[in-house]
């Protein structure tokens, strides 16, 4: 839900400033989840499974595009009513299988275009998009996963490209890490490198600055 409410609060700030316009917000998600379920029961009360579904409807009844990435998605994680789903909406979609090494160039380029057609952006990372080896302290351990070493560039590379474009990006976060499930503090620890380079990535000055 903080996904939800934290972007929600951004568009209602950004439609107020700018009520005439449509903006386009770019929503990149590294998860091995599409968490685009539909809110279920008389309140329709969101889950940790419903935040892009509910922000999907709220910019349908805004009247605003709706762009979603979700890259490191899991075929095993979810239903194939979630894939069709999200090809219906038109969202970039990425599986763990197709995320190694050599792929890192191509996501580059298709991260490039992504980017360049939004005016603001939102990156969020699950914990559960890397595999379980290095990641054990979540709620469902990847028994594939996304290497570090994919994952980390194209979050340098969505950077660079914003700061190239001046395309704002007002919101990042980083969820599901459960110290309960950890071993050794290692999701912990991977989840603090993430930090640190969206940190770093997100201010030039203060890799200049040094460390």
């Amino acid at each position: 839900m903080g996904k939800l409410s934290g972007l929600s609060s951004y568009l209602a700030r950004h439609g107020t400033s700018a009520p005439n316009q449509q903006p386009k917000i770019g929503i990149i998600n590294f998860d091995a989840h599409f968490d685009l379920r539909t809110p279920q029961g008389r309140s329709h009360a969101g889950s940790s499974g419903t935040p892009f579904a509910q922000i999907a409807q709220y910019c349908d009844k805004k009247g605003w595009p709706f762009h979603y990435a979700c890259l490191g998605v899991s075929r095993t994680s979810n239903t194939q009513a979630l894939f069709d789903k999200a090809e219906q909406l038109h969202c970039w979609v990425e599986e763990d299988t197709q995320m190694d090494a050599d792929a890192v160039p191509a996501l580059k380029t298709k991260l490039t275009q992504f980017v360049q057609d939004c005016d603001y952006l939102y990156l969020t990372l699950d914990m559960d998009v890397f595999p379980a080896s290095v990641a054990p302290g979540v709620s469902a351990p990847a028994a594939y996963g996304v290497p570090v070493a994919v994952i980390e560039p194209l979050i340098r590379h969505l950077f660079t490209v914003a700061q190239q474009h001046q395309i704002p990006v007002p919101i990042c976060d980083i969820t599901e890490v459960n110290p309960n499930y950890d071993r050794d503090q290692q999701t912990s620890r991977l989840a603090a490198r993430m930090a640190w380079t969206m940190l770093h990535a997100s201010s030039p000055q203060i890799h200049d600055q040094g460390e």
